[in-house]
């Protein structure tokens, strides 16, 4: 079983940024398929939600049920409006410096109340699968 994986990126990033190179070498040499999409990303103003939703898109054949999603920052607020959209569970998610509380991001309107629904809400079965799993680099 090949496991896709997708690393989402922050604000403002890349994909040859920080770890994500690194990241991507080592889950490849454990014979996973891995995605490092580029998103708009202009300095100052976030791009609108529907503009990274557009380049995912292209991807969207590789979402399965045995994805796992990466999100760092702005991308961990990605991860969790992705998994609202999914009809169906995937392998794992790990959000990294997700930036989750009262206060709402510039064009992610309900960004805490969609993370607490999510993990409280009617995708509570599929967030309990997420968090049973877990890579080994």
């Amino acid at each position: 079983m090949v496991n896709n994986v997708f690393i989402f990126h922050g604000t403002e990033g890349y994909p040859e940024e920080n770890w994500f190179p690194w990241l991507k070498e080592k889950l490849e040499e454990k014979g996973c398929k891995v995605f490092v999409p580029q998103f708009p990303s202009p300095p100052i103003v976030p791009a609108k939600i529907s503009e990274w939703f557009a380049v995912l898109k292209n991807y969207e054949q590789y979402i399965d049920e045995n994805t796992i999603l990466i999100g760092i920052v702005w991308g961990s607020v990605f991860t969790l409006r992705v998994l609202e959209q999914l009809k169906h569970p995937v392998r794992a998610v790990f959000l990294v410096g997700a930036p989750i509380g009262v206060n709402q991001l510039p064009t992610m309107t309900e960004t805490a109340v969609s993370a607490v629904l999510i993990l409280t809400g009617k995708n509570k079965k599929i967030i309990l699968k997420v968090l049973r799993c877990f890579i080994l680099i």
